[in-house]
């Protein structure tokens, strides 16, 4: 089956559409008793729990296969979402526009951190980027028939995007194996991102419910510094975080989704 651009975004966006509709987080006694972000790190463990430690190396791809891997993804990133009970309590029109707002960013910091947790220092030397649970990619030697969703080749797309999905290598894989960030920290800054994100372009009760969630994971992390990691001068730690995200929502504003 061939996609065109708005076929392949349209297609997309039906799926997650009867997802947000589907899907119920977990009600157990134990989901319950989490607090936000670690209901949102147990959400993302749980996604990624099928990945492969060392996955095959892709050189191409035909665009078909390649869009599978790409819907997936956007599943995970809904039923990532859905964990959030702010996100969960928004109505389905604010839901869907705010996916549609953040899926892109959600998936290269989610595959730039855990490509980064899979191959450490590789990840960075080589530019490796996960593309499924048994698929890799190094960004420059790999292939993907492009056309018909832009209109250039690959070798075109990637000397037009190159500069900008480059500095998520240095924005997100660096820190992340510098300071070598535990889920819940990932958890933190990919929450922050999406919600501020979204924020910059929906108000009404999608801004209420950011400010909401955003103050209690800051809370919740300050407490997992404290009593988990034990650390009591944490404040390092979080500035490097804190300019992961911010590099992130400025590159953003700079680069194309």
């Amino acid at each position: 089956m061939r996609h065109n651009h708005s076929g392949a975004f349209l297609c997309i966006l039906v799926h997650s559409t009867q997802f947000f509709l589907q899907f119920h987080p977990p009600t157990t006694t134990q989901f319950k008793s989490l607090n936000a972000l670690q209901k949102m790190t147990f959400s993302l463990q749980k996604l990624q729990s099928g990945q492969k430690k060392e996955p095959k190396m892709m050189y191409e791809m035909t665009f078909d296969d390649y869009f599978q891997h790409w819907e997936e993804l956007m599943t995970r990133a809904a039923e990532w979402l859905m964990h959030s009970e702010q996100f969960y309590g928004l109505p389905e029109h604010e839901r869907l526009n705010f996916f549609k707002i953040i899926w892109a960013v959600w998936r290269r910091v989610e595959r730039n951190s855990l490509s980064a947790k899979i191959f450490g220092q590789r990840c960075l030397d080589e530019k490796l980027q996960l593309i499924s649970d048994d698929m890799v990619m190094q960004f420059d030697n790999f292939e993907v028939d492009m056309t018909e969703i832009s209109g250039k080749s690959m070798k075109e797309y990637r000397r037009f995007m190159r500069k900008h999905l480059h500095l998520y290598f240095d924005i997100v894989v660096r820190p992340c194996l510098e300071w070598n960030f535990t889920n819940t920290e990932i958890n933190f800054a990919l929450s922050q991102i999406v919600w501020n994100y979204a924020s910059r372009k929906l108000l009404g009760q999608t801004l209420q419910a950011s400010d909401a969630f955003l103050s209690e994971i800051s809370e919740n992390l300050h407490e997992y510094y404290r009593n988990e990691m034990r650390l009591k001068n944490y404040a390092p730690r979080l500035a490097v975080l804190m300019e992961m995200v911010n590099g992130v929502l400025v590159s953003g504003k700079n680069g194309k989704k």
